[in-house]
């Protein structure tokens, strides 16, 4: 008896066609009937009349075979033959790679997996010329350790779909007794918490929750987290969760994903620094209320202890006047900092 997936086997043939076009045809380089019919030959060991191919590459341009596809087969100009448009174009794959290779809260091997599902939606051609500097740069890159990460994603997502609480054991990192660093954990007690999101800030994904009976918002990294477990027990519903998160503005706001309050900052920078200011916080997310020489006076809000790092990072540039807490608080940070580099 014929094995479904043994090589000649006429059933497929469909497919086989499809892998074909998918593999070797791009909108530069399209194949005719008889280079089509010949690597089905070479690469599939089956036989096709023109016919027969002509028949089915008439149902792959239907927009019925689109809708449950999400690709078509094309011809540009008759007699110069067909390809497959891919669902995901080159430039959008390779978007999607690049995304991939950001996250560094994947572990590698996950990262690498997830990589190949996106490699073999492009053509042969952009496989061949993407898995090289794939591989390269995937060397060295900073994933986690945590092999838990997509597992915990999982969890977690089935848990805010079915409004359950999660729980888990978050770790920090630390040294072991041969001296490599390892995931240990921060207490012997599982953390218990409503979730709400899951976000993506600066490579690193986060779990945007509440803790009983804090009226806080508190965020954890989820590559920090393991042995994560769906509660029965239902959530606490957080102000209208769906009207106060903005995911844009929530993440802008907690800079850096640090939990302290969010509040109103006025400071001095100077105008060269301007475009700092919107890389970091982005257009329309804070006001330019005055201008003197070279100095322009920012308003916005932002979270406190992120606030008080990043303005430290930009030294002599940079005056906080609002609120005299925050500017106290970098005075005393300067002056740390003073001590234990001075000469």
């Amino acid at each position: 008896m014929e094995k479904p997936f043994s090589p000649g086997n006429k059933r497929m043939l469909g497919i086989q066609i499809l892998d074909i076009l998918s593999r070797y045809s791009s909108k530069k380089s399209p194949l005719t009937h008889k280079q089509i019919i010949d690597k089905l030959n070479s690469q599939h060991l089956v036989t096709c009349t023109r016919s027969t191919l002509a028949a089915h590459i008439t149902n792959f341009q239907t927009d019925e075979f689109q809708n449950i596809f999400g690709c078509i087969v094309k011809c540009d100009k008759l007699g110069k033959g067909y390809y497959l448009e891919q669902e995901f174009s080159d430039g959008e794959l390779k978007l999607l790679i690049d995304s991939v290779m950001s996250i560094r809260s994947l572990p590698e091997n996950d990262a690498k997996v997830l990589i190949g599902k996106l490699l073999r939606h492009g053509s042969q051609s952009f496989q061949l010329r993407t898995k090289s500097y794939t591989s390269a740069d995937m060397r060295g890159l900073p994933n986690s350790p945590n092999q838990e990460v997509l597992a915990s994603i999982a969890v977690i997502t089935d848990a805010i779909n079915n409004n359950h609480k999660v729980s888990f054991i978050y770790n920090d990192i630390a040294l072991d007794s041969n001296k490599e660093l390892v995931l240990h954990p921060r207490s012997k007690e599982r953390y218990l918490v409503n979730p709400y999101r899951i976000m993506l800030y600066s490579g690193r994904l986060y779990l945007l929750c509440n803790t009983d009976p804090h009226e806080n918002l508190s965020t954890y990294r989820i590559d920090k987290m393991s042995l994560v477990r769906e509660e029965a027990s239902g959530i606490k519903t957080w102000r209208d969760i769906d009207k106060a998160y903005n995911p844009p503005k929530t993440m802008l706001e907690s800079l850096h994903m640090f939990s302290s309050d969010i509040i109103d900052i006025e400071f001095w920078i100077e105008e060269d620094c301007l475009k700092d200011v919107v890389d970091w916080f982005g257009w329309g997310y804070f006001k330019i209320d005055d201008k003197k020489d070279t100095r322009l006076l920012i308003r916005l809000k932002c979270n406190e202890t992120a606030m008080s790092f990043w303005a430290l990072s930009f030294g002599e540039y940079i005056e906080i006047t609002k609120p005299k807490e925050l500017r106290f608080r970098i005075r005393e940070l300067a002056q740390e900092i003073y001590k234990k580099h001075k000469i």
